[in-house]
Protein backbone atom coordinates (compact mmCIF):
# COMPACT_ATOMS: atom_id res chain seq x y z
CA UNK A 1 0.00 0.00 0.00
CA UNK A 2 1.30 3.33 -1.38
CA UNK A 3 1.20 6.61 1.47
CA UNK A 4 2.20 9.72 1.05
CA UNK A 5 2.89 10.38 5.49
CA UNK A 6 2.53 8.96 8.68
CA UNK A 7 2.85 10.88 11.60
CA UNK A 8 3.68 9.99 15.28
CA UNK A 9 3.43 12.35 18.00
CA UNK A 10 3.91 11.73 21.59
CA UNK A 11 3.13 14.45 24.01
CA UNK A 12 4.69 14.39 27.75
CA UNK A 13 4.09 16.71 30.78
CA UNK A 14 4.94 16.15 34.26
CA UNK A 15 4.61 18.03 38.07
CA UNK A 16 5.71 17.25 41.53
CA UNK A 17 5.85 19.61 44.33
CA UNK A 18 6.20 19.00 48.43
CA UNK A 19 6.03 20.84 51.62
CA UNK A 20 7.71 19.70 54.44
CA UNK A 21 7.93 21.23 57.77
CA UNK A 22 9.42 20.44 61.20
CA UNK A 23 8.80 22.14 64.37
CA UNK A 24 10.35 21.24 67.74
CA UNK A 25 11.05 22.37 71.47
CA UNK A 26 13.02 21.30 74.39
CA UNK A 27 12.32 23.04 78.02
CA UNK A 28 13.90 21.24 80.91
CA UNK A 29 13.99 22.46 84.55
CA UNK A 30 16.50 21.58 87.48
CA UNK A 31 15.96 22.59 90.76
CA UNK A 32 18.19 20.83 93.61
CA UNK A 33 15.82 18.04 94.19
CA UNK A 34 13.35 18.35 91.40
CA UNK A 35 14.16 17.66 87.41
CA UNK A 36 11.57 18.08 84.69
CA UNK A 37 12.01 17.72 81.09
CA UNK A 38 8.94 18.64 78.34
CA UNK A 39 10.04 17.82 74.74
CA UNK A 40 7.25 18.08 71.81
CA UNK A 41 7.58 17.26 68.29
CA UNK A 42 5.65 17.90 65.17
CA UNK A 43 5.71 16.97 61.25
CA UNK A 44 4.03 17.82 58.63
CA UNK A 45 4.46 17.12 54.83
CA UNK A 46 2.66 17.91 51.31
CA UNK A 47 2.81 16.16 48.37
CA UNK A 48 1.10 16.45 44.38
CA UNK A 49 2.07 14.64 41.61
CA UNK A 50 0.19 15.25 38.06
CA UNK A 51 1.50 13.72 34.93
CA UNK A 52 -0.30 13.58 31.31
CA UNK A 53 0.78 11.15 28.38
CA UNK A 54 -0.40 11.49 24.54
CA UNK A 55 -0.11 9.54 21.53
CA UNK A 56 -1.61 10.40 18.17
CA UNK A 57 -0.87 7.97 15.09
CA UNK A 58 -1.51 9.24 11.66
CA UNK A 59 -1.57 7.83 8.17
CA UNK A 60 -2.31 11.00 5.00
CA UNK A 61 -4.07 13.30 7.30
CA UNK A 62 -6.28 10.72 8.84
CA UNK A 63 -6.08 9.51 13.12
CA UNK A 64 -5.56 5.86 13.11
CA UNK A 65 -5.10 5.58 16.68
CA UNK A 66 -4.86 7.79 19.93
CA UNK A 67 -4.44 7.47 23.44
CA UNK A 68 -3.91 9.88 26.59
CA UNK A 69 -3.41 8.71 30.48
CA UNK A 70 -3.17 11.31 32.75
CA UNK A 71 -2.74 10.90 36.17
CA UNK A 72 -2.78 12.89 39.85
CA UNK A 73 -1.75 12.31 43.24
CA UNK A 74 -2.00 14.25 46.43
CA UNK A 75 -0.56 13.11 49.65
CA UNK A 76 -0.62 14.59 53.14
CA UNK A 77 0.64 13.18 56.98
CA UNK A 78 1.23 14.51 60.04
CA UNK A 79 3.24 13.08 63.39
CA UNK A 80 3.07 14.44 66.23
CA UNK A 81 4.95 13.40 69.60
CA UNK A 82 6.01 14.61 73.04
CA UNK A 83 8.48 13.40 75.84
CA UNK A 84 7.97 14.31 79.10
CA UNK A 85 9.89 13.10 82.17
CA UNK A 86 9.44 14.24 85.81
CA UNK A 87 12.54 13.16 88.53
CA UNK A 88 12.18 14.14 92.55
CA UNK A 89 15.29 12.93 94.72
CA UNK A 90 14.18 12.88 98.58
CA UNK A 91 17.37 13.31 101.18
CA UNK A 92 19.77 14.89 99.24
CA UNK A 93 19.33 12.17 96.35
CA UNK A 94 19.74 9.16 98.12
CA UNK A 95 16.19 7.81 97.44
CA UNK A 96 13.60 9.19 94.89
CA UNK A 97 11.64 8.55 91.86
CA UNK A 98 11.57 9.05 87.74
CA UNK A 99 7.70 9.36 86.14
CA UNK A 100 8.29 9.67 82.31
CA UNK A 101 5.47 9.44 79.46
CA UNK A 102 5.85 9.90 75.68
CA UNK A 103 3.21 9.91 72.94
CA UNK A 104 2.59 9.98 69.33
CA UNK A 105 -0.03 10.80 67.10
CA UNK A 106 0.29 10.37 63.37
CA UNK A 107 -2.03 10.15 60.28
CA UNK A 108 -1.17 9.87 56.27
CA UNK A 109 -3.78 10.45 53.54
CA UNK A 110 -3.08 9.34 50.39
CA UNK A 111 -5.15 10.18 47.16
CA UNK A 112 -5.44 9.43 43.17
CA UNK A 113 -6.73 8.74 40.23
CA UNK A 114 -6.06 7.95 36.76
CA UNK A 115 -7.53 8.55 33.52
CA UNK A 116 -7.17 6.42 30.50
CA UNK A 117 -8.57 6.80 26.79
CA UNK A 118 -8.32 5.20 23.96
CA UNK A 119 -9.43 5.96 20.01
CA UNK A 120 -9.04 3.48 16.84
CA UNK A 121 -9.96 2.89 13.60
CA UNK A 122 -11.28 -0.76 12.25
CA UNK A 123 -11.05 -0.15 8.88
CA UNK A 124 -7.26 1.66 8.76
CA UNK A 125 -9.25 5.20 7.73
CA UNK A 126 -12.08 6.33 10.32
CA UNK A 127 -11.55 7.03 13.74
CA UNK A 128 -13.77 5.43 16.78
CA UNK A 129 -15.05 7.67 19.67
CA UNK A 130 -12.74 8.37 22.46
CA UNK A 131 -13.40 5.47 25.22
CA UNK A 132 -12.98 6.22 28.48
CA UNK A 133 -11.79 4.63 31.12
CA UNK A 134 -11.53 6.12 34.80
CA UNK A 135 -9.64 4.49 38.21
CA UNK A 136 -9.54 6.56 41.44
CA UNK A 137 -7.63 5.40 44.26
CA UNK A 138 -8.15 6.23 47.60
CA UNK A 139 -6.33 5.01 50.44
CA UNK A 140 -8.33 5.96 53.60
CA UNK A 141 -7.45 7.42 56.98
CA UNK A 142 -4.10 5.51 58.66
CA UNK A 143 -3.65 6.80 61.68
CA UNK A 144 -1.91 5.76 64.92
CA UNK A 145 -1.66 6.97 68.71
CA UNK A 146 0.71 5.62 70.58
CA UNK A 147 1.90 6.00 74.30
CA UNK A 148 3.71 4.96 77.28
CA UNK A 149 4.68 5.56 80.72
CA UNK A 150 6.91 4.73 82.86
CA UNK A 151 7.36 4.80 86.74
CA UNK A 152 10.34 4.03 89.12
CA UNK A 153 12.18 4.77 92.12
CA UNK A 154 15.87 4.82 93.30
CA UNK A 155 17.23 4.44 97.30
Amino acid sequence: EDYQSRTYDDTSRTENGSQNHHVSLHMRYNTKNDFLFFAPNARFSRSVSRSYRGALNMLDGETLNRVATSQRSDGDSYNISENLAWSHAFKEGKHGFNLSADGTLSKNNDDGWQVDSLSSTSDGRRPQPFRFGRHRLLLPFQGKILGRGQLSHFL
